[in-house]
């Protein structure tokens, strides 16, 4: 940790002497460190790897003066005082310094030794007043954040009281309702006015189960932990009506109050009955189908799912999706507007049977899509008891649709693109031709043909897109990224290189033309790398997502190219190498940037959503 004492000081002034003069006045008149840049370009540069306390920074520097360096400076690093050290001393000037943020402004000129005296004063007001702002602010927000998890805390507990879904009520114990939530109030036919603090839970147990739960409560509070946790007992509704319900209930710690939830299990009671009359017929169905089944009562809660379903969600057992709801298997986003359907499906008389396609997810967290057709399951006397679902992976036929909407664009950019190009490499054809037909030199003629020769070599290399033109038309599929990249290095006679290969059990589902895309990366990293020995291909999680890396230790990108080196017509060449690779890549939803470091290598990393991968067995 940086001890408070010293303060790192970033002076930039592209005059050299007066740079190193202020760098040697500073650090001996005070525990400053000086790091010392030419250009505010240059200071960009160092303030990108290293955390400054104070930057001092002439006005008139070539490229960038001190105002917009100063401008820039706040965009990105806000915290950092910025003092104004420069000749220039016209009003104008302090006023555009101060209004954009700048701690002081200090004109050159005068006895240097009092001049840096009163430079590094400033330095010391300026890193002082940053420091103390800094843990100012940082104690508001430490008690701003202990305050938002004391309001977080009670409107969770509230909202888990009020939207479990399940009836909730606290006990005291004298055995009156204190506290009860709206379902408990659908539950017993009572509104809460006439529950809380008024009625003791007894009123609402039937006589059979009475005996044993006055024993419960009992034991509960004076052998904490002796009492079950979970049980079912009968409950009486104000309508007299019988409903079986599940228990589960413990003290709340440190008092004798007890809570409890309660769910109703009479419709699923009543759909295991009917279940039972045809089980036999139901169990084969459900064991031998390809499709994936599930079944739910009237809550859309599930009570069976097939083997195949438990496979395609990746789950182990029943036991994972039994007494779940339904919704959990679908995507966050759709959930809401699920529930509201099926619900209203089971609860209505018609239609009989709905189909209804949406984004799911897996136990891993893996996105598919499926189209899932149900039926609501009655009983005897045609009330809704819960719903029947066979599922079925349609996540291929979704991709391959989105893929070739996608390729359509690009086509025309492609057909577009390519055309222009070979127009304007063919005008500078003829253009040279008829020069190198007149009468030259022949150092001007050598001359004429050298480019003569380039932009043919650049006409052929336009034509060469041709390869491409089936980009997108035919239908994506699963491809292995280790086979492809291990075929597209070995064909490139690259004995003296060493190669890396961490992807032989990742397949992709992708258009076809992706190992052309990874051939081009290798390649590029060949053509360009200069003094590579080394590249690898492998993966790495992120998220729901993975990224594929392809990476050397070349020279690498330099900053300001990372992203052009993806443009149209960009390059020594024509530049549609890494354009292409883009392209192919984003029919199937996939992107790609590059994240390497200039001078020690460049770094391809391809992002492939969830639901375009999988893993297989390496051969």
């Amino acid at each position: 940790m940086q001890d408070m004492t010293s303060v790192s000081v970033l002076c930039v002034d592209d005059e050299e002497m007066l740079l190193d003069l202020a760098g040697k006045f500073l650090e001996r008149m005070d525990t400053f460190t000086v790091r010392k840049a030419s250009s505010a370009f240059e200071a960009l540069s160092l303030l990108a790897s290293f955390p400054y306390d104070v930057i001092v920074s002439d006005y008139q520097m070539p490229d960038m003066n001190g105002i917009d360096f100063l401008k820039e400076v706040k965009r990105l690093y806000p915290d950092i005082p910025f003092i104004l050290f420069t000749g220039k001393g016209r009003e104008e000037v302090v006023i555009e310094a101060i209004n954009n943020g700048a701690s002081f402004y200090l004109q050159k000129g005068g006895d240097p030794k009092t001049q840096f005296a009163e430079l590094a004063h400033k330095i010391r007001r300026a890193v002082s007043q940053a420091r103390a702002e800094k843990v100012l602010l940082k104690n508001i927000t430490i008690l701003k954040q202990q305050e938002e998890v004391i309001r977080e805390r009670e409107n969770f507990y509230r909202a888990v009281f009020e939207t479990t879904g399940t009836a909730m009520m606290v006990i005291e114990e004298d055995m009156i309702i204190s506290l009860a939530n709206a379902e408990c109030e659908r539950m017993s036919g009572y509104p809460r006015s006439e529950i809380e603090g008024k009625k003791r839970w007894t009123e609402f147990v039937s006589n059979e189960d009475l005996p044993q739960m006055l024993e419960r409560h009992r034991v509960r509070r004076d052998r904490a932990g002796s009492a079950p946790l979970h049980y079912e007992f009968t409950l009486i509704d104000r309508a007299g009506e019988q409903r079986r319900i599940f228990l589960t209930i413990d003290l709340i710690p440190g008092t004798k109050r007890s809570v409890a939830s309660l769910i109703d299990i009479t419709g699923r009671i009543r759909a295991e009955k009917a279940l039972r009359q045809s089980e036999a017929l139901h169990r084969t169905i459900f064991e031998i189908s390809p499709d994936p089944i599930a079944m739910t009562d009237e809550r859309g809660m599930l009570i069976r799912v097939s083997p195949s379903a438990l496979q395609l969600f990746g789950l182990s057992s029943a036991d994972e999706a039994i007494g779940k709801p339904l919704f959990d298997w679908i995507e966050p986003g759709f959930r809401a507007e699920a529930r509201e359907r099926v619900l209203g499906f089971i609860s209505s008389s018609s239609p009989t049977s709905i189909a209804s396609m949406y984004p799911l997810i897996r136990k891993d967290g893996t996105r598919f899509f499926a189209e899932i057709s149900s039926s609501v399951l009655r009983d005897g006397n045609a009330t809704p008891i819960g719903m029947l679902s066979i599922l079925r992976d349609v996540t291929d036929r979704v991709n391959t649709e989105n893929a070739l909407k996608r390729a359509n664009v690009k086509l025309g950019l492609l057909a577009t693109t390519t055309r222009h190009d070979i127009v304007n490499k063919l005008t500078v054809l003829l253009g040279y031709i008829e020069l190198a037909q007149e009468k030259c030199s022949p150092d001007v003629l050598r001359e004429y043909l050298a480019k003569i020769r380039t932009a043919a070599d650049t006409v052929e290399a336009q034509v060469q897109v041709a390869d491409y033109e089936n980009l997108g038309t035919e239908t994506p599929r699963w491809q292995n990224v280790g086979t492809i990249a291990g075929t597209a290095f070995s064909g490139l006679g690259t004995d003296h290189i060493s190669f890396e290969n961490g992807c032989e059990s990742l397949e992709v589902f992708t258009d076809p033309l992706f190992g052309n895309a990874i051939y081009n990366l290798i390649d590029n990293a060949l053509r360009h790398g200069k003094n590579l020995s080394r590249i690898a291909v492998r993966y790495e999680k992120n998220g729901p997502d993975i990224l594929l890396v392809v990476e050397d230790d070349g020279i690498g990108i330099p900053v300001g190219e990372k992203e052009k080196i993806f443009t149209r017509g960009y390059g020594k060449n024509t530049g549609l190498g890494l354009f292409v690779v883009r392209e192919i890549l984003g029919i199937t939803g996939m992107s790609i940037t590059e994240t390497g470091t200039s001078g020690e290598g460049a770094r391809f990393t391809i992002r492939i959503p969830a639901g375009h991968f999988r893993f297989v067995d390496a051969a």
